[in-house]
């Protein structure tokens, strides 16, 4: 249940500070748990590494942005603001190969696969 929610609100959020806001909040929240359930705690290390990478994105380190957003996935393959995060990454780095604006369209038809109603955020 709370995967669902906060998927949908990452999409919603009007601003990239309000999207790490509200995972910063969950992930202290699951990390304060005493004896977490396996769910939350593969739940808190995907928002870890989502959060990590985010980060890094932010200081252009896109390789490494990018490594913490694939260990993400490995940890939830059915988030589609992964594959949205990872296309981002894709298209900074397109700027220095071709290649990468290719992969960023697989990222983004990976997400739509996942969630077809993100139509609108597979515009750049």
């Amino acid at each position: 249940m709370i995967q669902s929610v906060y998927q949908s609100l990452v999409f919603d959020l009007q601003s990239d500070a309000q999207v790490d806001e509200l995972l910063k909040s969950m992930y202290n929240v699951l990390a304060a748990e005493k004896n977490p359930i396996e769910e939350n705690k593969i739940l808190k290390d995907e928002i870890g590494y989502w959060l990590e990478g985010r980060s890094l994105t932010k200081k252009f380190d896109y390789p490494s942005a990018k490594s913490q957003l694939m260990n993400a996935v490995r940890e939830n393959p059915n988030n589609p603001a992964l594959y949205y995060e990872m296309a981002r990454i894709y298209i900074q780095m397109g700027k220095t190969s071709e290649y990468n604006y290719a992969l960023a369209l697989d990222q983004l038809e990976s997400m739509l696969q996942i969630d077809s109603s993100r139509g609108d955020f597979a515009k750049f």
